[in-house]
């Protein structure tokens, strides 16, 4: 329907929003814009992997458990506090069938407003970062024992 009323108008581009802010949010990604893209696509996370089925409006399900999520974020947040850390990442991973139940890692940023953060922060440590062999393999070789 056009009214045809001067200044408004209606727009029917899709868009994302994340109404639970920060929660997994590396994991998560954003949609957003850049020298790559000039409409928004998704540049970071599940948000870049998935982009053009999300765009179709299609939808994808994780095997992330929300309430383990949130209570990893919530005890890597008092950890990073208590032993003044930069920075930490929780992986919880099901056993018996490999499925990933909690990726976790903090600093966050909000994916509504992540011009507000250092784009250091949109990096998910627990797949994009290396680390030193020795010191992931000594609790995994005395968990095994």
């Amino acid at each position: 329907m056009k009214l045809a009323l001067p200044g408004i108008h209606t727009n029917k581009k899709q868009y994302r929003s994340y109404p639970f802010e920060a929660f997994a949010a590396p994991l998560i990604g954003f949609v957003g814009v850049n020298r790559e893209h000039s409409e928004p696509a998704g540049i970071y996370g599940l948000e870049k992997l998935h982009d053009a089925s999300l765009a179709r409006g299609e939808d994808f399900t994780t095997t992330i458990d929300r309430n383990l999520q949130a209570a990893a974020e919530l005890s890597l947040g008092k950890l990073i506090d208590r032993y003044d850390a930069v920075s930490g990442a929780v992986l919880i991973a099901e056993p018996a069938t490999g499925r990933l139940l909690t990726m976790a890692s903090l600093p966050s940023f909000d994916p509504n407003d992540y011009g507000a953060a250092p784009v250091g922060r949109y990096d998910n440590p627990t797949v994009q970062y290396m680390y030193e062999p020795g010191s992931v393999m000594k609790p995994l070789t005395i968990a095994a024992g």
